[in-house]
């Protein structure tokens, strides 16, 4: 920068310094900036003040005569004052560009690939500029701050009350000049809030953008579920001990099927794969839960929006990869083909990632299941990705996968088939705290053999040995509890039929209630909670009902009306879950025992004229009828008065 001519003199300085109060006066970045900013902005304030003070002391102000300081004799200090104030100058009106914010927020800045149209400006570009407009403003200050300093040091004002002490380092918003220390960490921490609200703000817009759902609170919910001890003997497996070592030797993805029968255990054990492998792995997991609670079991790819959900919030490269995609979309919501895309992006740049899904066969989308694993295929070519799926051996998911690396010749269909014998300590360790927990007054060796005895007969079923629970009671004597365990049919569907049979010889209202109870639990798009299914059941599809029977509600909702109105009623079929320990009665939700349970219901519910859809391949169209049973129910509930008053 070339130095201002001394020959301008005083005049010449008081020119410039009207120059640089104008740019000063016009500065208004500071009116956005929120209460975090406060000290920031009387920073600035109070540097203003100091500067015209100094310009009113010196004699250079315009409403000051224009005798000048003495110091201004000096030729080199008249003309670095010039110098300092044309930098004040340019400090002002310098244009936002990219290097004029620190390093520390640099992943906010845009990288545009293409010209958007005007007017079409992302919230993330919104929240960038921002920032960025706050952090030049915290550099503008810094730097004007400390030239206000150096022009008190060159030429000090004389008679100045207040100012008396700037000159030898002390200004009066109590700050020390000298420590410069302390004003940039001051700087820094205002930059780091308002760098963590910029990148709230956006992940929660890319929330939003992948329309995800996670299963933390499945996940949190089956490891609280699981024995102590028990799932362990995956982990020894070779299959499972090749997939989970860092050894990627073909150069692309390991895939790993571990499939069973129903009621082995393996969303428990999934459960505690994804617990061994957040414990173990350095890199990047996710994982999903299909269930047929859930509406999200009708499209595959909720699995596949999820998971990059998991690895966006977990990984900073991710991350940024999501940022990049979204801006391509102008905020549109995500398309099937993007979230693949995406993933495919996200698999092919960051090594190691690792995927687990459960409960494929629980998912209702059998026509798209190759589409599904053929994106899959095409997402993990070439890279060193893990995918591990649970689900029973059903023909279209071993189809699915079996297409996953059709062809390569140095990759073929890894699984491993859970047997009886694999899972056999857990089932003995099972029965035995179900045994405890029936028959805690029977003697310890008597229920050791129970539990022993029921093993034995499970073979390998979870599932079994829950569905018989309800059946062991503890008026029951030795010969009585041995001969429940002994003729209890070690089939599941055997074994349903006989808990439906009980269901269909129960009272006519009863056996409707019960009926009732299993459809909205059934067919409910998320679990509803005792509460819901209490004042649910209180709908009949009658025209002579005019308004809700509140009058039919129980005295209270306690452990005895659970007992005896709800889970009583449908035998083994439902069981009841707690979303923390310590939950009230009204807000456990209900769900049934088991996705089979389900299948089995809605191929066995009979419709309103009694009769039953006992074949299978009829059961889709049943669950249709059944559907449209609680829809007319729904709407007939939307027209009863008491329901639009603030409470029941």
């Amino acid at each position: 920068m070339e130095p201002i001519s001394f020959t301008i003199g005083i005049v010449g300085l008081a020119g410039v310094f009207s120059a640089c109060l104008d740019v000063i006066e016009k500065v208004d970045s500071y009116k956005e900036f929120s209460s975090e900013s406060r000290s920031v902005v009387a920073q600035f304030k109070a540097d203003k003040v100091l500067f015209m003070k100094w310009a009113q002391g010196v004699g250079i102000d315009k409403n000051t005569p224009k005798n000048g300081h003495n110091r201004f004799d000096n030729e080199e200090i008249n003309s670095i004052v010039q110098e300092i104030l044309s930098c004040i100058q340019e400090i002002f009106n310098k244009a936002d560009g990219p290097n004029s914010f620190p390093d520390g927020i640099r992943f906010l800045t845009t990288r545009q690939k293409s010209q958007k149209p005007e007017g079409t400006i992302s919230k993330k570009s919104k929240i960038g500029w921002s920032l960025r407009s706050k952090a030049i403003f915290i550099s503008q200050v810094q730097q004007f701050g400390a030239l206000v300093q150096r022009l008190y040091s060159l030429v000090p004002p004389d008679g100045l009350a207040g100012l008396g002490n700037v000159d030898k380092g002390t200004r009066d918003d109590g700050l020390t000049l000298n420590n410069k220390d302390a004003w940039f960490s001051n700087s820094q921490r205002v930059l780091m809030k308002l760098e963590k609200q910029a990148e709230h703000d956006i992940r929660k817009e890319l929330d939003i953008w992948l329309n995800a759902s996670w299963a933390n609170n499945v996940y949190d919910s089956l490891i609280r579920r699981k024995l102590d001890g028990t799932c362990d003997w995956i982990l020894s497996r070779q299959a499972f001990l090749e997939w989970v070592s860092p050894d990627f030797p073909s150069g692309t993805a390991k895939p790993l099927w571990i499939n069973g029968p129903a009621g082995h255990g393996k969303t428990i054990l999934c459960a505690r794969v994804v617990q061994y492998l957040s414990e173990m792995l350095e890199s990047p997991l996710a994982y999903y839960f299909c269930s047929s609670d859930l509406e999200s079991r009708r499209d595959p790819f909720n699995i596949i929006r999820s998971w990059v959900s998991q690895i966006i919030s977990r990984n900073r490269d991710a991350f940024e990869l999501a940022c990049g995609k979204r801006e391509a979309t102008d905020g549109r919501n995500a398309s099937q083909t993007e979230i693949v895309d995406l993933f495919q992006t996200i698999v092919q740049h960051i090594p190691n990632c690792t995927f687990v899904a459960d409960g494929l066969d629980e998912c209702i989308w059998e026509e798209n299941t190759v589409e599904f694993f053929e994106s899959i295929k095409r997402a993990v070519a070439y890279a060193s990705t893990r995918i591990l799926i649970l689900s029973r051996d059903e023909p279209e998911i071993r189809c699915g996968f079996r297409a996953l690396w059709k062809g390569d010749s140095n990759q073929g269909l890894k699984e491993y088939q859970i047997h009886p014998e694999d899972v056999r300590p857990d089932t003995i360790l099972f029965s035995r705290s179900v045994i405890d927990n029936k028959l805690s007054n029977k003697s310890e060796t008597l229920r050791m053999e129970l539990s022993q005895r029921m093993a034995d007969r499970c073979d390998g079923m979870f599932l079994w040995v829950k569905m018989l629970e309800g059946q062991l009671r503890s008026g029951k004597n030795k010969k009585q509890l041995e001969a429940t365990i002994d003729q209890a049919p070690t089939a599941l569907d055997n074994l349903y039929d006989r808990n439906w049979a009980k269901i269909f010889h129960l009272p006519d209202k009863d056996r409707l209630r019960a009926f009732s109870i299993l459809r909205w639990t059934a067919l409910a798009l998320r679990p509803l909670t005792i509460l819901e299914i209490t004042e649910a059941l209180l709908i009949v599809d009658d025209d002579s009902c005019e308004d809700l029977p509140v009058d039919e509600l129980p005295d209270t909702i306690d452990e005895d009306y659970i007992s005896s109105e709800i889970l009583g009623l449908c035998g083994s079929f439902l069981e009841t879950r707690k979303a923390v320990p310590d939950q009230d009665l009204g807000s456990m939700t209900l769900h049934l025992a088991h996705f089979s349970v389900k299948q089995y219901v809605l191929s066995n519910m009979p419709d309103l004229g009694g009769l039953f859809t006992a074949n299978k391949q009829l059961r889709v169209s049943n669950e249709t009828f059944q559907s449209n049973v609680l829809a007319k129910l729904c709407l007939r509930y939307l027209k009863f008065p008491i329901v639009w008053q603030e409470s029941l």
